[in-house]
């Protein structure tokens, strides 16, 4: 460790009493105070106490006490700053040790915390072989943040191994954020040295586990923002099925934003059926974030091959386009709809926008459901949507629907069994029935009557 030199030394004891005073005091105007320049130790018993001479400045030209304080005798950012950027890091061990014999407070932990951060992201292997002689917990804690991020650009690898060996020096709420700074550091340089990092965690923790999946979509961001998607593909072909799903489907959602031509044109090639609609779902709702026309437009084009091929109607990317849409906008989705006859093909996605509308109109959302040609998913849907209007209060317009017979009488008889007192369960009962449409159209609708009505 190098030693502070005379140059270098500076806060005697009337430093450490004339800054105490004026920063626990919070006084507004700041005394002529001495200049913070080399001084001979004080022989001052207070200062004494808590240990040597204090090195605050490295730089020729020392600060004064005021040059540290704003106008309210509260430490200055900036100036901390320019003076913790002064100091040669191989001074901050020596330095932090006398600073943490000073008395505890905010004048103290300043001086501390601005020395950390300048510290960490300077020196971070220096602070990193230091970090454990911080006593405020805190302050150790945003040292080894910065010191990581830091690390991350001049050499993640070196980060991530000292994370590997050093777990217990990051809580582990803390563990992936810090983590995913490393591998997207290797990612940018390296991805597939990051991948093979990765994959080699232990997964056997459920922290490990959360870090790999973070680690897997990081590096597919990196990869992205490259414009490497091809070669992110057939990187990530060889992962377990567990783990390749989750890394594409990060991929994939970028490359719909970036460049949804090549997405789709991607998806054309593949030839399992399973892997071309997970694509084309994940795909379409990215892309309907940017351009939800194009995306139902392509949606709709892709189901109505896929029912071509496999002779079965097929909604589904429809429905996933529709699902992203109107999350923003009712009116651009409705008007889309309206340009399709009801068909088989286009039931789920008129049942995914009902869903939606149900909690923005629900006598509109009421209309929509005849639109679905399959009785099962308009039952369904129906339910849903004369749940919101018991959750809402718009009783006018269910009782419409029942005498328009949108609503059957044995719906009828299940609604008038429901809570109408408490709208929190009402609405859970609405979602629960709105939700999944393709994957439960062949359970019983949840309003049949009873057994003994049913005979």
């Amino acid at each position: 460790m190098k030693a502070p030199s005379l140059k270098t030394a500076v806060l005697v004891s009337v430093w450490c009493i004339t800054s105490a005073a004026a920063f626990w005091l919070g006084r507004t105007s700041t005394p002529s105070a001495p200049a913070l320049v080399a001084k001979a130790p004080s022989h001052d018993r207070n200062f004494n106490d808590h240990g040597p001479t204090i090195a605050l400045n490295a730089a020729k030209a020392a600060p004064s006490l005021q040059d540290l304080l704003n106008a309210k005798g509260k430490p200055n950012a900036d100036a901390l700053k320019a003076w913790a950027d002064s100091l040669d890091p191989a001074q901050c061990p020596g330095l932090l040790a006398d600073l943490q014999k000073m008395p505890g407070g905010q004048p103290r932990d300043a001086l501390i915390e601005a020395m950390i951060g300048s510290w960490a992201n300077r020196d971070p292997a220096g602070y990193l072989a230091a970090y454990n002689t911080v006593s405020s917990p805190r302050l150790r804690e945003n040292g080894v943040g910065d010191a990581l991020e830091a690390m991350a650009e001049q050499d993640p690898k070196s980060a991530a191994a000292w994370l590997a060996a050093s777990t217990d020096a990051v809580p582990n709420q803390m563990l992936a954020r810090r983590y995913r700074s490393a591998i997207e550091g290797m990612a940018d340089s390296d991805p597939q040295a990051a991948l093979t990092f990765v994959q080699g965690l232990d997964t056997g923790s459920m922290a490990n586990g959360r870090i790999q999946r973070q680690g897997l979509n990081t590096i597919a961001d990196a990869l992205a923002d490259q414009g490497r998607f091809s070669d992110a593909l057939q990187m990530f072909s060889s992962l377990p099925d567990n783990q390749r799903g989750s890394a594409t489907g990060e991929l994939l959602s970028q490359w719909a934003q970036d460049s949804p031509t090549d997405a789709t044109n991607y998806i054309a090639t593949l030839t399992d059926p399973n892997q071309r609609g997970q694509a084309a779902a994940q795909v379409v709702q990215s892309w309907a974030r940017t351009d939800p026309q194009a995306a139902a437009v392509w949606a709709a084009q892709y189901d109505q091959a896929v029912a071509q091929s496999t002779g079965q109607p097929s909604g589904d990317t429809l429905a996933d386009a529709m699902r992203s849409w109107s999350r923003f906008d009712m009116t651009g989705p409705a008007q889309f709809l309206n340009s399709l006859p009801p068909s088989p093909d286009n039931d789920s996605a008129v049942a995914t926008f009902t869903a939606q509308a149900r909690t923005v109109d629900p006598s509109s959302a009421m209309a929509w459901v005849n639109q679905i040609t399959d009785p099962t998913m308009r039952d369904r849907a129906a339910g849903s949507v004369a749940v919101s209007m018991l959750a809402s209060g718009n009783i006018a317009a269910l009782n419409q629907a029942i005498s328009s017979n949108q609503i059957s009488p044995a719906q009828a008889q299940w609604l008038s069994t429901l809570p109408t007192d408490n709208p929190q369960a009402l609405n859970r009962i609405s979602r629960r029935l709105g939700a999944n449409f393709t994957t439960n159209t062949n359970r019983p609708a949840p309003w049949a009557p009873p057994p003994a009505q049913q005979q």
